[in-house]
């Protein structure tokens, strides 16, 4: 059973999307500077991870764009044929 625990949550503004945690099984191990350090990791990864979801959604708007202008391309030549 740890028996140090620190804890930070990760934010993307205003919300938490996850918790990020810290064990020991050293009483008392954690400080004030291990409270900074974790604070400062999480604002960094939160980031991070939200840069990963908005490329996510900019390639997925990106091949639904591409399927659209391919359908487009699809009625226009058959409207050409006619």
């Amino acid at each position: 059973v740890p028996r140090s625990y620190l804890a930070a949550p990760l934010c993307i503004g205003e919300s938490v999307i996850g918790f990020l945690h810290l064990d020991s099984f050293t009483p008392h191990f954690f400080t004030a500077l291990h409270a900074e350090r974790l604070s400062a990791f999480v604002d960094q990864a939160a980031i991070a991870l939200d840069n990963a979801r908005l490329h996510q959604k900019a390639q997925e708007l990106a091949a639904m764009e591409e399927r659209q202008r391919i359908a487009r391309d699809l009625h226009d030549s058959v409207t050409q044929t006619l």
